[in-house]
């Protein structure tokens, strides 16, 4: 990838220009949600994990709380794949321009198509990365929604 390494600047340089308003935390190395729930003091669920997967070798981000996993078969059928895994940690860095555990869900070198689960809606505020893994993004379901032009489906199935 030509442009290298992405960080939290490039995060909140998309979240201003789109006029999201949000609220940077640094936080102790949390790369897995329930760490990061603990350290912020929140619901697991109110974590969001930004998850690149590949639809019959396309990429696609899938934003699920954590304390829910991804449904393979519920995804599979909601993009209508014939195969859908998770990306490996080399294609996550290329498409992203973040490494595994620090992907946000925006500020990518390229808009990627993004499903949010329907579980998430259940929390006003969410908490998703900043693009490296002890800075967090507080902001509201709703923004998150609008700013990742995500579409909303049953994905997630309790962890």
């Amino acid at each position: 990838m030509s442009e290298g390494m992405r960080g939290p600047a490039d995060v909140e340089v998309m979240l201003r220009a789109r006029e999201v308003p949000y609220r940077r935390i640094d936080v102790a190395e949390a790369a897995r949600a329930d760490q990061a729930a603990r350290s912020l003091g929140v619901d697991p669920g109110a974590v969001v994990k930004s998850l690149l997967f590949l639809a019959d070798g396309e990429p696609v981000l899938v934003l699920v709380g954590g304390d829910r996993r991804v449904d393979p078969k519920r995804l599979r059928q909601v993009l209508k794949a014939r195969r859908v895994m998770i990306a490996p940690p080399e294609r996550v860095t290329q498409e992203t321009g973040y490494p595994p555990g620090a992907v946000p869900p925006v500020g990518h070198p390229r808009p990627l198509p993004t499903w949010i689960d329907e579980g998430l809606s259940a929390h006003a505020t969410v908490y998703v990365s900043g693009g490296a893994q002890n800075v967090m993004i507080a902001l509201s379901f709703s923004d998150l929604s609008r700013v990742t032009r995500g579409r909303r489906a049953l994905i997630g199935t309790p962890a």
